[in-house]
């Protein structure tokens, strides 16, 4: 399986890497369109979407630190978490394939292959 070169980088928030597909939320109303084992890309995170993370594979945000809600609640739950990407509810796109790196703070995107 080969991942986009143009790698996005971001702060390493909680360690491990994750293989999935993305789910891009840009409120909490839209929380119920999660599914299990998704990376769930949002602008950030707070104790009202805690519920969620028994379901999710891997997180990346646009703000925040190792300090923040979602870095915690990632660490506690052994979630692979990125924070602090720019723009990744308009980089990343629901359905895409994408890897999240929790160690070093990157998120790799999937190749597509147009044979």
């Amino acid at each position: 399986m080969e991942f986009d070169e143009s790698a996005v980088h971001g702060a390493a928030a909680s360690p491990g890497t994750f293989n999935g597909i993305a789910r891009v939320v840009e409120s909490i109303e839209e929380l119920s369109q999660l599914e299990d084992n998704e990376i769930l890309i949002t602008s950030n995170t707070d104790p009202a979407w805690t519920a969620v993370f028994s379901k999710v594979g891997g997180l990346i945000t646009e703000t925040g630190g190792i300090l923040s809600h979602g870095a915690v609640i990632s660490r506690e739950y052994r979630i692979p978490a990125v924070t602090a990407v720019k723009g990744a509810t308009t980089i990343f796109k629901t359905g895409e394939e994408l890897v999240v790196d929790g160690n070093d703070g990157v998120v790799y995107k999937k190749v597509r292959n147009e044979d």
